[in-house]
């Protein structure tokens, strides 16, 4: 008996063991789902916390927005305000005086408000049509001023076409004075002289030859190798002297069809100062002077006059007979001399 009694008491402690286990699942279950409630609320008590601080920022807004309005909407208001309380005034003496106040007021704030809103409206209107009206203007002045601008451009292209034809003129026309200026001394120097040279002999057999209007007797010496002194020493050894042609452009000629091109012949001139000077008619050749040859007259070391009849652009420098060289040069150098009196 003892043995059923035992077992017995051993399922009854088993039974009583899975029952606390079973009450302790239930309370765990219990524990969880409460505390599953508690989070919820909290995330809902934040969620009403998040919006209740909404609500208060979008107030402060709202009462600020009607502080900064409340000046303009008290100017609106005015004396318009002021006659009606006056006229309301007996009856907002009443016991409802409160309630009728708050209620009117806020009609005639709400009232002026879309008149406020009305006006704001048509007033950015009205700017946006000047606006454009501005934007228009301005379009059309700027093409104006684009076309002045144009038409001014153009006429100061003009100006300065004809300032440079003016100055080629000019350029031109001293060129021209100074050629004239040139041939009138010449001439005035030839007839002081004629009389003298038509008394001298002037024998062609000899290699002399007459000069353009007869009034220079000269002879060209074809054997190169001398320079401009040792020329001078060859004249003067024959009694005659570096040529100073009257003519310079008529003695160019007359020895390209004599004696060919592709010479240069030493003559009297020689560099003193900024310009060029015959050593005995005591004339000057300017450097702005028609008779050069394109390019010249050369600066540096180049301090004797040369009649060039270089075979090489001949054809537009044949009315430009001067060069400048080295005095000391003789390759290729030839020279003229001249009968004269002393």
């Amino acid at each position: 008996m003892w043995r059923y009694g035992m077992i017995v008491l051993i399922l009854l402690v088993k039974i009583s063991h899975q029952q606390d286990l079973c009450s302790q699942t239930i309370l765990e279950n219990i524990a969880h789902m409460i505390d599953a409630r508690l989070s919820e609320l909290d995330i809902r008590m934040n969620h009403i916390s998040s919006t209740l601080n909404e609500v208060v920022v979008k107030q402060e807004k709202m009462s600020n927005h009607l502080e900064d309005k409340l000046p303009q909407l008290l100017e609106l208001i005015g004396e318009k305000i002021l006659y009606h309380l006056e006229e309301k005034l007996p009856y907002l003496l009443e016991e409802n005086l409160k309630d009728h106040m708050e209620v009117k007021l806020s009609n005639h704030l709400e009232e002026n408000l879309f008149d406020i809103d009305a006006s704001i409206q048509d007033a950015i209107a009205k700017q946006d049509s000047s606006n454009q009206d501005l934007s228009h203007l301005q379009d059309n002045q700027s093409a104006y001023l684009d076309e002045h601008f144009s038409v001014v451009n153009k006429t100061l292209s003009q100006l300065e076409s004809a300032l440079e034809r003016v100055k080629d003129d000019v350029a031109i026309i001293k060129n021209v004075t100074e050629k004239i200026e040139l041939e009138a001394i010449t001439f005035e120097e030839n007839q002081n002289i004629t009389s003298v040279l038509t008394r001298k002999e002037c024998p062609e057999s000899d290699g002399f030859f007459w000069s353009a209007g007869g009034n220079q007797c000269m002879k060209a010496f074809l054997d190169s190798g001398r320079s401009w002194a040792d020329g001078k020493s060859l004249c003067k050894s024959q009694g005659l002297a570096l040529a100073e042609p009257h003519d310079a452009v008529a003695l160019q000629k007359y020895l390209v069809e004599r004696y060919g091109g592709g010479k240069y012949y030493w003559v009297g001139g020689r560099k003193s100062g900024s310009t060029f000077k015959w050593r005995r008619g005591g004339g000057e050749l300017l450097s702005t002077s028609p008779l050069w040859w394109t390019d010249y007259p050369m600066t540096g070391n180049y301090h004797c006059l040369v009649l060039g009849v270089a075979a090489h652009n001949f054809a537009k420098n044949q009315r430009r007979p001067y060069w400048n060289a080295d005095c000391s040069r003789t390759n290729g150098h030839y020279l003229v001399c001249e009968v004269y009196n002393e």
